[in-house]
């Protein structure tokens, strides 16, 4: 994964919040993103900060078309847990945007990073284990970012 990652307010993160993660969430936390929250929780990119932003292809109809983004911080375990009590806005999305478990199984996703206008998630376990999906808050639902948290921070984020 890539390691010139710049982020400022890290939360160091101990290993008994995030078996408090998995007993909330129901979901097993993979060593990878352990690893990843130990490393990255709580750090943000401040105003003076080159901005992380990534790349996305979006379907309206049958015409297709690309959206940036911007990374705005890491979950910290607290934010998990909130963004967690709002797990039924993706169902909803789920829902009006007929997706079905081929393209994206909701109960599996888990918030880990904050974007403009959403939030990223990570599948857990699953048919789309490890692949990262962007939670848009309604425009487009729920749309597949990357095959794995690796590809996402090697292939897809560059620094503006």
């Amino acid at each position: 994964m890539r390691t010139d990652l710049k982020l400022q307010n890290i939360k160091k993160v101990d290993k008994t919040e995030i078996l408090e993660i998995e007993k909330i969430t129901g979901l097993k936390l993979p060593t990878y993103l352990i690893d990843f929250l130990l490393k990255y929780s709580g750090g943000e990119i401040t105003s003076s900060m080159n901005q992380y932003s990534f790349d996305y292809d979006v379907l309206v109809g049958d015409k297709q078309f690309s959206q940036s983004n911007s990374i705005f911080k890491i979950l910290t375990v607290v934010d998990i847990k909130t963004q967690w009590k709002f797990i039924e806005s993706l169902y909803e999305l789920n829902e009006h945007f007929e997706l079905t478990n081929e393209y994206v199984e909701v109960e599996k996703l888990l918030p880990i990073i904050d974007v403009y206008g959403g939030a990223l998630y990570i599948a857990i376990s699953g048919q789309h284990d490890g692949k990262i999906f962007y939670g848009d808050n309604g425009d487009f639902g729920i749309i597949k970012i990357a095959d794995s948290l690796n590809e996402f921070f090697d292939k897809k984020i560059y620094t503006n």
